[in-house]
């Protein structure tokens, strides 16, 4: 091969330096860089032990609603209500010569539909009269009933029972499998005693919340609404009380198992949810359906596959928070030994963009990728030129 002219070889090395230049510059660029071209000031703060502390008092759990201590939970007696259904009956203790129960001579005990109690809270009971039932326990009530038939009976013994219980019931609703109202009975049911037989499923895991999503190849991954079981409010008498039913079951502390009571309200939020941005070198990019106040760093980085070793630079992994008008951008060493830690105590916020940088030497070797056929263009250019140029001096 003859060799090129020294014009040309001048020409070719004049544009290799400049696009080597340009490359160079863009190695140089770093986020936060005064000067940039949105023109907002960006703050960068290294990603430490104080941050992560400060950060946890700020984004914890949030709580609505007065704490639970504040709960009256004692368990107390069933009260008889207007739709009630009684069962009163006198024992076999007076038997006629005529085979005759004294209870049903009276009328009273065999009436299978039993004895409803009234919208005004009344119940007739035979020889006794009309008693009021509304609000009292059926043990009192029992005595009155035993009181109006004295004026028959010597020793009436009456045994009051309810038989169907429709007055009291408290209402299961929210993000449950059967919402709805559940009847009380004369045994004390739980707020997770009302829960699971609204077909609940209540998890201790729960409150690890590890709820991501990943929307890959433009179709996001859609997940059923589920119950939050660590936010349930229960409202009674005006006031509204934050359960965490999930980190109860979780110490196995079951005192704060309440007993429900006539007129409760036991709500299940949905799982909140929001989404994070993970773009950069990692695995794959992606768009996070995250559970707020729950996911950390280092499980958003997880799912998206890790910091691709061949092109991420551990050194700067970012969380680029807030508007435009002030934003905050979090930088993790993720070289560190410490790394994982401070990622998995870092909390994740709806909106958060996380970025991880290219590395120089990726930079580079794509540049070259880019660079070599526009260098072999330029190069069979000035072989053709150069051979034009012998031939014409031919």
């Amino acid at each position: 091969m003859q060799q090129l002219n020294c014009k040309t070889l001048r020409t070719l090395g004049v544009i290799c330096t400049i696009l080597a230049l340009s490359a160079c510059t863009g190695l140089n660029m770093r986020l936060g860089e005064s000067g940039s071209p949105s023109g907002v000031n960006v703050t960068i703060i290294p990603l430490d032990r104080n941050v992560v502390t400060n950060e946890v008092a700020v984004t914890g759990k949030l709580t609505t609603g007065r704490p639970l201590t504040e709960l009256d939970a004692k368990v107390t007696e069933y009260r008889i209500g207007a739709g009630d259904v009684l069962d009163i009956q006198i024992p076999n203790l007076v038997r006629s010569s005529a085979g005759v129960d004294a209870g049903e001579a009276l009328g009273i005990g065999n009436r299978e539909q039993g004895y409803t109690v009234a919208s005004d809270g009344t119940v007739y009971v035979p020889f006794a009269g009309v008693l009021q039932a509304k609000g009292k326990t059926l043990r009192s009530f029992q005595a009155e009933v035993t009181a109006g038939l004295r004026q028959f009976l010597r020793t009436p013994q009456v045994i009051v029972s309810l038989r169907e219980f429709r007055s009291q019931r408290a209402l299961i609703a929210g993000h449950v499998p059967q919402p709805g109202y559940q009847y009380l009975t004369d045994v004390p049911v739980t707020v997770v005693g009302g829960l699971s037989a609204a077909g609940a499923a209540i998890t201790a895991e729960q409150g690890s919340g590890v709820r991501l999503a990943v929307a890959r190849n433009g179709n996001s991954a859609r997940q059923s609404i589920e119950g939050d079981y660590t936010r349930v409010t229960l409202s009674r008498d005006g006031q509204q009380y934050q359960m965490d039913l999930a980190d109860m079951l979780q110490r196995g502390d079951l005192s704060r198992d309440v007993p429900l009571r006539s007129g409760d309200v036991v709500y299940v939020p949905p799982i909140k949810r929001d989404y994070a941005f993970v773009l950069g070198q990692v695995r794959q990019q992606a768009l996070m359906q995250i559970t707020v106040d729950r996911t950390s760093l280092a499980e958003v980085l997880t799912a998206a596959g890790g910091l691709d070793q061949a092109s991420a630079n551990g050194e700067r992994v970012y969380v680029i928070r807030g508007g435009l008008e002030l934003p905050v951008v979090y930088q993790l060493n993720a070289d560190r030994a410490d790394a994982f830690l401070l990622a998995d105590a870092f909390t994740v916020q709806p909106r958060d963009v996380i970025y991880v940088a290219e590395a120089g030497i990726s930079r580079w070797n794509r540049f070259l990728r880019q660079l070599l056929p526009t260098v072999q263009t330029l190069l069979t250019g000035a072989i053709v030129a150069d051979r034009v140029d012998s031939i014409q001096e031919d």
